[in-house]
């Protein structure tokens, strides 16, 4: 498992109503190691209330997603390559 600091993902769709989070980061390190893909399930991380009431996005459910010290199982980690990150 690694664990992280703490983490906000800004405006990610479908938030209030999805059961995992897909994000990137960096390897943990000094210097940070290479991208890393991961799934994070719901039980780790929260919602932010962006739009306080607000009309904005708030229809295509675009909220922050805040993690704190998450743990994530390896098995829901992935290393990559910049060249995997690229679009073709």
């Amino acid at each position: 498992m690694s664990r992280g600091p703490t983490a906000t993902g800004m405006l990610s769709s479908g938030a209030p109503y999805s059961t995992h989070y897909v994000g990137q980061t960096l390897s943990a390190g000094d210097p940070p190691g290479p991208p890393l893909l991961f799934v994070a399930p719901r039980s780790v991380w929260t919602v932010l209330d962006d739009w306080h009431g607000a009309l904005g996005l708030r229809g295509s459910g675009s909220n922050s997603v805040r993690m704190e010290r998450a743990r994530i199982p390896a098995y829901l980690t992935r290393p990559v390559s910049g060249a995997e990150l690229r679009p073709r």
